[in-house]
């Protein structure tokens, strides 16, 4: 279980994230949401070791996370942050390896178990077919495919991704997280992502984390934290909630206040 415990982030003498307290459940799809600018993605950052003026404690497998050495954190954890960058040229099966670096070393190179890795993350994300293929070719969709198979390959029990679909049709947007559900149900991977799309969240959050002004709102399953109360503190809009074979479906109303 990673636990955070009283987090609190400075950045540019502005606070970002105040007092957050939360605990993320094992082998579920956890999702952060929330308004622009509320420290979604700072939030993710710290957890991820990536914001080292971060104060408070973030607990992973009962040890706080500054006293785990990166090599073995990052055996730990993988994080995807939002629009990775590749270099020119790169072909899939060349980017998916990269996953493999925590398990190198000057001693050991590359070995039989890291190419069994790449193959098992490219057929989890349905890109072996794609493997000899530029990254340039590819779609929006298997481009993203080709990043989160990146990830498994560094065979992380716990994946961090920073709007993972966030430049994706609605196709490829549910592909995407149906792939994740998948990976949480099947393969017991523990996931975290931002998001932006509360649709997405109702749909397929096991747990969702609502933040407003770098403080959590509310935290739980999605019918708990998806209610028109909520939502009206958190993005100070008004909405009618909805239930939807069993999902909350959400409808933003006008805002009456603004006329």
């Amino acid at each position: 279980m990673i636990r955070v415990e009283n987090l609190q982030v400075e950045l540019s003498k502005q606070t970002v994230l105040s007092g957050v307290d939360l605990e993320i459940e094992n082998a579920k799809l956890s999702m952060i949401v929330g308004p622009n600018g509320c420290g979604k993605s700072t939030l993710l950052r710290s957890i991820a070791k990536l914001i080292s003026s971060a104060k408070g404690k973030i607990i992973l497998d009962k040890r706080d996370v500054k006293n785990i050495p990166i090599k073995q954190f990052s055996k730990m954890l993988g994080f995807l942050p939002q629009n990775p960058r590749s270099p020119q040229g790169l072909k899939v099966f060349d980017l998916v390896s990269r996953g493999r670096a925590p398990h190198q070393s000057f001693l050991r190179q590359w070995s039989d178990s890291d190419e069994a890795a790449v193959k098992s993350a490219l057929e989890a994300t349905a890109m072996t077919g794609n493997h000899n293929r530029l990254l340039s070719e590819l779609s929006g969709g298997q481009k993203q495919r080709a990043w989160i198979a990146m990830i498994l390959a560094q065979q992380t029990d716990i994946i961090l991704l920073d709007e993972p679909t966030s430049a994706l049709d609605l196709r490829y947007q549910f592909e995407i997280f149906q792939l994740l559900k998948t990976l949480t149900e099947d393969h017991g991977k523990t996931i975290v992502t931002v998001v932006h799309d509360l649709g997405i969240a109702a749909r397929f959050a096991d747990h969702i984390v609502a933040l407003k002004e770098g403080r959590v709102v509310a935290s739980g399953a999605s019918k708990t934290v998806l209610t028109s109360e909520n939502l009206q503190k958190i993005y100070d809009w008004p909405c009618a909630v909805m239930q939807w074979e069993n999902y909350p479906l959400i409808i933003p109303l006008d805002n009456l206040e603004t006329a």
